[in-house]
């Protein structure tokens, strides 16, 4: 029960089947199959070994799939990058991994044209080209190695307890981790999404969800586990994917909650037919309950929520028939958890010393689910033991379980803000900003929002001799860190709140915002 088993499985039992629409066309399993074969050899001719890392720098595309594929099927590790990283961010996550081989987009071409020099490996680049311009003399060209490569499926194969993908999470420190997710944590991730969703070989699935998060990741393998076709997007676009829906009858939508608002607010959403589509999940970053409600009353009863991370894979599920919002007020409040445990997956809260909380009583979550969680994160056995707990995996939430199981959040333990799905690190901003030559000291926070969930606020101290604006500090990130990492406002303090230790009291900047409201995050 290995990932890697995935896709011969399917090239032999439904090799003529449909199993991806993107933009170059459609693929069967056995055509996915030949393409994943071909580049493995490749890749292998490349010097890349089992547990080697090659690094994928693209948008949602039928080629970074085969990456993941040739990967799978041979034990090489898989490393996506998230496609909005500066070139620094990109240059630090390449000197981490150490990739062997380093496939991208020709739309990124500068990016990596501009790290490349500087990094201490030396990798081979090959380019995935668009036509419009030939391959730099310093890359190989994707199509050219394919072509020049058999397609039957390579020797090298995965072994149970190898490292399938590393995805980087960013870190509190301001250095992103690697997490480390095995073949088998993959494959059982797959299963518990399939069974979850209740995904069929009949279902017509959407690849939206960018592939370098581990949410579009996860019901990618879902899907595949199944047999269902996906329909991959590039990007999100709104009114594509409705145009997609009606026009393909997909059935199976999995989106960030601001994907499923820019939905909502599509002028002429409730004439469109989306009749077909039996299951919307969602998940990422929390979900009012107000757009909750809007979205049941625009879908009806399809909507599942799924609770997880990119080190704990799937924790709880609010299933379809759990969405209620009419009845006793016990049940209607639930709206607002993220449902009970997943088959795969235990989940308690516990106190300061360990000790299992009661029903009702906040705690610092935690889950068991050894067949799912990460491996660890990639040579850093520290920041590993920090979080992983005699086999328990603390997810960083501060909740409470009710008497039926249903897992309440309430705040977060660490410092990150999650704003349309994307997790931030208020460390990684603060550097930035602190670099300016006007600051003489900085807080960030999140704040709520009503589109993104939350948002970067960025307090900020001037120095007596220098000025600056609002307008300059968050001119000043760009470049420096991702754009979505950017405050989106600033606010200039003469003196920034401090604890007795001399920390910065963020809890006093955070309260006047999230006041009066249940959740903190």
């Amino acid at each position: 029960m290995l990932v890697g088993d995935i896709i011969p499985r399917n090239a032999a039992l439904r090799g003529d089947a449909l199993a991806y629409v993107h933009e170059r066309g459609r693929t069967t399993f056995a055509g996915h199959a030949a393409r994943c074969y071909r580049l493995a050899h490749a890749l292998i001719r490349l010097g890349v070994g089992r547990q080697d890392r090659v690094s994928l720098l693209a948008q949602n595309a039928i080629e970074g799939l085969e990456v993941l594929g040739a990967g799978q099927v041979t034990g090489i590790v898989v490393h996506p990058i998230n496609v909005r990283l500066t070139a620094p961010e990109i240059a630090y996550v390449l000197g981490d991994a150490e990739p062997r081989v380093v496939v991208f987009e020709a739309q990124y071409e500068a990016e990596i044209d501009a790290v490349r020099a500087a990094l201490a490996i030396r990798p081979v680049f090959v380019r995935i080209g668009d036509g419009r311009a030939p391959c730099p003399d310093w890359a190989s060209d994707y199509e050219t190695l394919l072509a020049a490569s058999r397609a039957e499926r390579p020797q090298l194969r995965p072994a149970p307890d190898d490292t399938a993908c590393l995805f980087y999470s960013s870190g509190s420190t301001g250095r992103p981790k690697g997490v480390m997710l095995g073949q088998r944590a993959q494959y059982f991730t797959a299963l518990t999404v399939m069974a979850e969703v209740g995904i069929v070989p009949g279902d017509r699935g959407s690849l939206v969800i960018p592939m370098f998060h581990i949410g579009g990741e996860f019901s990618q393998l879902a899907h595949m586990l199944a047999g269902a076709p996906m329909h991959i997007f590039r990007r999100f676009d709104p009114a594509a994917l409705v145009a997609a829906v009606e026009r393909d009858r997909l059935t199976t939508l999995h989106l960030a909650p601001t994907m499923i608002r820019s939905l909502l607010d599509l002028p002429d959403i409730d004439r469109r037919d989306l009749s077909s589509v039996r299951t919307l999940s969602y998940g990422a970053s929390a979900m009012p309950v107000a757009l909750l409600r809007r979205a049941l009353a625009r879908f009806g009863p399809i909507l599942i929520q799924r609770y997880g991370s990119t080190e704990s894979a799937v924790v709880s599920y609010l299933d379809k028939h759990q969405h209620v919002v009419d009845g006793p007020a016990p049940v209607v409040a639930r709206l607002a958890s993220a449902g009970q445990p997943s088959f795969m997956s235990e989940v308690r809260a516990v106190d300061a010393d360990g000790r299992p909380c009661p029903p009702g009583v906040a705690g610092l979550l935690q889950v068991r689910n050894p067949d799912l969680v990460m491996q660890g994160y990639w040579r850093n056995a520290a920041a590993t033991a920090a979080v992983m707990k005699d086999g328990w995996y603390e997810l960083g939430d501060v909740g409470h379980l009710d008497g039926d199981g249903y897992v309440f959040i309430v705040d977060r333990k660490t410092e990150m803000i999650i704003s349309g799905g994307e997790n931030i690190y208020p460390r990684e901003v603060e550097e930035a900003i602190l670099h300016h030559p006007a600051v003489a000291d900085a807080a960030v926070i999140g704040v709520p929002d009503d589109h993104w969930g939350e948002s970067v606020l960025a307090f900020v101290v001037l120095s007596e001799r220098d000025a600056a604006s609002e307008a300059d500090i968050i001119a000043y990130c760009q470049g420096r860190i991702a754009s979505y990492k950017k405050p989106r406002r600033v606010e200039f303090r003469a003196a920034l709140p401090r604890a007795s230790t001399g920390k910065i009291d963020k809890l006093a900047l955070r309260t006047p915002f999230w006041q009066g409201r249940t959740r903190q995050i």
